[in-house]
């Protein structure tokens, strides 16, 4: 994501993703579901129900395939649900398609 010219924050678990997202308000979120203190999903519907926050695209980004795992990133609010891949190309896609939609909001 740095190569293409995204300022990139990381967070080593769900708990300090919340923390930094209320901080710095992202553009976006890139977010794992198997996260340490407290799980992606979580994170999300936290986000979701803030509405300082809500507004920020979250892509869930996992290597959980499981239909009901994205059922419930959808049920929290995700705006992707993308399962992890070796070919950048399809989480870049997304992530500038929701950049993209981003830019309409205010």
């Amino acid at each position: 994501m740095e190569s293409r010219g995204y300022d990139v924050v990381i967070a080593a678990d769900g708990l300090e993703g919340w923390r930094l997202t209320q901080a710095l308000q992202p553009d976006l979120i890139l977010l794992d579901l198997l996260l340490p203190k407290m799980d992606g999903h979580k994170v999300c519907r936290l986000v979701k129900h803030d509405y300082r926050l809500r507004k920020i695209p979250v892509a869930v980004f996992t290597s959980r395939d499981q239909e009901e795992d994205a059922k419930l990133a959808k049920q929290v609010g995700a705006d992707a649900f993308i399962v992890k891949t070796t070919r950048a190309e399809i989480m870049m896609g997304v992530i500038e398609k929701l950049m993209g939609d981003a830019e309409g909001i205010t």
